[in-house]
């Protein structure tokens, strides 16, 4: 399993130039790799996903680590 650093690093990307191509700041990468904060939307895990090649239960195991297919905290989603 990569962290979110690790991913980042293998990618190519800096901090800043993550950032850059999420339309956030630096300092909120910081965050990010630093497990202080994780992203508010979506679309932005997805972008994420797709830019650093990792899934999103790889980069945010705290948040996304416990998700098991149609399972959401427990309860069986319809599908």
């Amino acid at each position: 399993m990569h962290s979110f650093k690790i991913a980042r690093i293998l990618a190519g990307y800096t901090q800043q130039g993550l950032a850059s191509q999420l339309g956030v700041s630096q300092q909120t990468v910081a965050k990010w790799e630093a497990g202080i904060n994780t992203p508010r939307e979506m679309k932005t895990v997805r972008a994420i996903e797709a830019l650093l090649q990792h899934d999103k239960r790889e980069l945010f195991p705290d948040v996304f680590g416990d998700c098991d297919g149609g399972r959401i905290g427990g309860i069986v989603k319809d599908k």
